[in-house]
C-alpha cells in the first residue's frame, strides 16, 4: 500500500527532533517524499489532514513492530513507541485509545502472511470440510508459531473498543487482503474467534454436515480446543511441535463436525454429492 512504504520509509531515513508540541521536523528529501505522494493520495480522495493522520498512525505502527521485533510484545510501552517514532507521548493518544489498542494494530500487520498463505492454499479445495480444515490448519500454523502476536489479536483484553476494530484495520491497509476469495472476507474482517469459526463453518451447513441450530455449539467447541491448545504455547507450557500441535487440533476438529449431528441427535446424510468423502487435512 502507498501510504504504508511511505511512512516507512520516511521513519527509516528521517531521524526526528522534536519540539515541545510533538512536531516532527523531517528532513527535505522526506518532505519532497511525502509531498509527491500526497497528490496520489489526494485523486483518491484522501484530505490533507486525513493523509497525515495515516502518516502518523503509520509511524507509531512501526514503531511498534519494531519494538516487538527487538524485545518482544511483553515489552512494549507508549513510551518507547513514541521515543522511536518521534513523538512525544501524548500524541499517541489522539490515534490510539491505549497501549493495548497500539499493540493490536501492529500485532495485525503479522497476519498478512496468514491471509496470503490462505489465500494461495484455499483456491485449490472445492470440499466444504476441506476448505473448512484448511482454514483451521494455516490458522494454527501461523498463531501456533507467533503465539504472541495472535494472543494479542483474539485473547487479550482490548478494553472498551468497536466491534468493527479489525475491519477499521482493513480500511486503513486494504492491500493486506490482495487475492482473498470474497466468501472469505467476511470471517477476516471479525475480531471474535466464535464469530470467525461461525462464518467458515457455513459451507459445512449447507453441505448438511451440521445442522443450523447446532451450529453456535460446534463452534464454542471448536474454539474451545483451538484456544487450549494457543495457550500451552502462549504460556511456554507446550509439549508440542507446532506441526504436531496443528494435526491434533484440526483431527479433533475434523471428528466434531463430522459426528456432529450424532453428538447433537440429528443424524442426516451430507446434501453436497462430492462433500461424502472428505479428505483428510
Amino acid at each position: 500500500m502507498l501510504i504504508i512504504s511511505c511512512c516507512r520509509e520516511a521513519r527509516l531515513v528521517n531521524r526526528v527532533l522534536r519540539d515541545g508540541g510533538g512536531e516532527r521536523r523531517t528532513t527535505p528529501w522526506v518532505q519532497n517524499l511525502w509531498l509527491g505522494n500526497r497528490e496520489l493520495l489526494e485523486e483518491n480522495g484522501m484530505s490533507k489532514k486525513e493523509i497525515q493522520r495515516a502518516r502518523i498512525r503509520q509511524y507509531f505502527i512501526d514503531a511498534t513492530r519494531e519494538v516487538i521485533r527487538e524485545e518482544g510484545i511483553g515489552n512494549v510501552t507508549i513510551r518507547k513507541v513514541a521515543d522511536l517514532a518521534g513523538y512525544n507521548s501524548a500524541t499517541i493518544y489522539n490515534y490510539f485509545e491505549d497501549v493495548s489498542h497500539l499493540i493490536f494494530f501492529a500485532a495485525m500487520t503479522y497476519l498478512r502472511e496468514y491471509v496470503k498463505d490462505l489465500a494461495e492454499h484455499v483456491k485449490h479445495v472445492e470440499n466444504a470440510l476441506d476448505e473448512y480444515l484448511l482454514i483451521w490448519e494455516r490458522f494454527c500454523v501461523h498463531s501456533f508459531s507467533q503465539p504472541e502476536i495472535y494472543h494479542a489479536i483474539f485473547g487479550s483484553n482490548l478494553g472498551e473498543l468497536p466491534d468493527d476494530i479489525v475491519k477499521s484495520y482493513y480500511d486503513m491497509s486494504p492491500d493486506d487482503l490482495d487475492d482473498l476469495p470474497p466468501e472469505l472476507l467476511p470471517m477476516l474482517l471479525e475480531a471474535n474467534l466464535n464469530k470467525r469459526s461461525e462464518i467458515a463453518l457455513q459451507r459445512c451447513i449447507q453441505a448438511g454436515y451440521v445442522n443450523p441450530a447446532d451450529s453456535q455449539k460446534v463452534t464454542n467447541l471448536i474454539v474451545l480446543i483451538y484456544t487450549g491448545m494457543l495457550s500451552l504455547f502462549y504460556n511456554k507450557r507446550r509439549n508440542y511441535t507446532v506441526e504436531t500441535a496443528t494435526t491434533l487440533v484440526v483431527e479433533y476438529i475434523r471428528i466434531i463436525i463430522v459426528t456432529s449431528k450424532v453428538m447433537f441427535n440429528d443424524l442426516g446424510e451430507p446434501t453436497d454429492g462430492h462433500d461424502q468423502q472428505p479428505a483428510n487435512v
